[in-house]
């Protein structure tokens, strides 16, 4: 599966630079990716979506962006096992760049979606790691 093959990857990846390296980073803004990937279709693998593709893509748990969350989530423990078994990550701190923008709704119209936004992007995703993270890097770009 696509997790085992990240997770090959990885491991190749760490004992290549854990020597050199204090900080390894598995995944750059997770939330943002599957968001943007699967249910926008801006990122690759594309297309764009519709506006109810994009909505159908939100479902709790069957939805496109619950389970590539979930897919990165067990990638990310994956490489934070494998590393720390090895003996190989016992000096490298591994953790995730999450992004944290700060969502203000502009109406009243858009309270909803914020709300939304919030609790898919804010701190679910690190919640569910954080039995694996060492650290974790904010990405923070402002208002959003």
């Amino acid at each position: 599966a696509l997790v085992d093959y990240f997770a090959a990857f990885s491991a190749d990846v760490v004992d290549a630079l854990a020597a050199d390296t204090e900080f390894l980073i598995t995944f750059n803004e997770p939330t943002v990716f599957a968001m943007l990937t699967h249910c926008a279709g801006i990122w690759p693998p594309g297309p764009k979506k519709s506006t109810s593709q994009g909505i159908r893509c939100l479902a709790p748990i069957v939805g496109d962006y619950a389970r590539a969350v979930w897919n990165i989530q067990a990638a990310h423990r994956a490489v934070y096992a494998d590393a720390k078994a090895r003996g190989r990550g016992s000096a490298l701190k591994i953790g995730v760049a999450h992004n944290v923008g700060y969502n203000v709704a502009e109406h009243v119209w858009d309270e909803a979606a914020t709300a939304v936004a919030k609790a898919l992007l804010k701190f679910s995703f690190i919640d569910a790691i954080r039995d694996t993270l060492d650290f974790c890097g904010l990405n923070y770009y402002g208002k959003e």
